[in-house]
């Protein structure tokens, strides 16, 4: 069933950065201090045929996310028959697929993940649930941008959901974690992606690094997940009330 909210005309609400922590030194090229995360802003309802759909623009990364179905699915009846059968696919538009099948079958793999700690699939058996993610640009923490815009395009589709995630994105050196980094500062780096759940008081969900990194360091990164959690969620629940207000005004 398509949502009200999916029917209508595209709205843009725009979100400003939220900061977690104050940093008097170490400011980088964008001005930012390493615990400040780059300004978000969300676009309602960009992809007309989907059940609901959210576009993101963080600085530099753009990433749309949309949702389609729940629809009776002969997949579903393959599989398991008591659940949604979720299909999730990522189209970057500066990547050949045929050149970086690997690269991007470990994010839909990661973003499947998430999508099913999100979904309340066993609403919907016998039923598919697709997901595509439609990378247009990326300037670092691209998994973190690509879970936040799918958790709002999520909310946006009236879909059950179970869970609500926190994603945030690091680079690592040493003992030093940058927060919300770009490409620029990733390369080199190790890099690492934490996703909590917030509904369950900060249960990681997701805690995948590129190389080695200390326990201390990890746990450090997982710290500073929970503490943005707030301020995410905050950003998301204004987006959703001020597009709800929109919609109604529509009617």
């Amino acid at each position: 069933k398509t949502s009200a909210m999916s029917q209508r005309k595209r709205e843009t609400i725009t979100n400003t950065t939220r900061i977690m922590e104050v940093d008097n030194g170490g400011n980088r090229k964008d001005g930012r201090g390493s615990n400040q995360i780059r300004g978000i802003n969300f676009e309602a309802n960009v992809v007309g045929e989907a059940t609901g759909s959210a576009k993101l623009i963080q600085h530099q990364n753009v990433v749309i996310a949309s949702v389609h179905g729940p629809t009776l699915s002969k997949q579903a009846w393959r599989t398991y028959q008591d659940r949604a059968f979720l299909d999730v696919s990522i189209r970057w538009e500066k990547l050949d697929r045929r050149d970086n099948a690997d690269k991007l079958r470990a994010l839909e793999d990661k973003t499947m993940e998430c999508a099913n700690n999100m979904i309340d699939t066993h609403n919907y058996p016998l039923s598919e649930i697709k997901i595509i993610i439609t990378v247009i640009n990326s300037d670092g923490s691209l998994f973190s941008s690509i879970i936040m815009a799918l958790q709002m395009a999520l909310q946006l589709s009236g879909i059950a959901m179970k869970a609500h995630l926190c994603p945030l994105s690091f680079a690592v050196k040493g003992d030093k974690v940058v927060i919300n980094p770009t490409e620029e500062e990733e390369l080199g780096e190790t890099c690492v992606d934490v996703v909590i759940n917030a509904s369950e008081e900060g249960s990681v969900t997701i805690c995948n690094q590129t190389s080695f990194v200390e326990f201390s360091v990890l746990q450090k990164c997982i710290e500073k997940t929970i503490s943005y959690s707030k301020a995410l969620a905050q950003i998301e629940r204004k987006f959703i009330e001020q597009t709800c207000m929109i919609c109604a005004h529509q009617l």
